[in-house]
């Protein structure tokens, strides 16, 4: 778990990044601790950037359609309206 809270991914001006943790964590509901791997390759999948920042919204979205499901493989969310 210390290995998760600690993922640079995870962290917003030297402390964890609470809402980006939220929404990790909707996905992951009853599948347990994801990978640290994993959630460095979703946070820097290119269809989830917006001006070179993690677009926050689409990963609300996005987390909100996979509740409890997992992390969406790439190809799944390569779009933009």
């Amino acid at each position: 778990m210390d290995t998760l809270l600690k993922l640079p991914s995870l962290q917003k001006d030297g402390q964890l990044d609470r809402q980006l943790l939220s929404s990790i964590s909707s996905m992951m509901s009853s599948r347990g601790f994801p990978k640290a791997g994993d959630v460095d390759t979703l946070l820097k999948l290119p269809s989830l950037q917006k001006d070179g920042q993690l677009d926050r919204q689409l990963l609300s979205s996005i987390s909100s359609i996979c509740h409890g499901k997992g992390f969406p493989k790439a190809g799944d969310v390569d779009f933009r309206c």
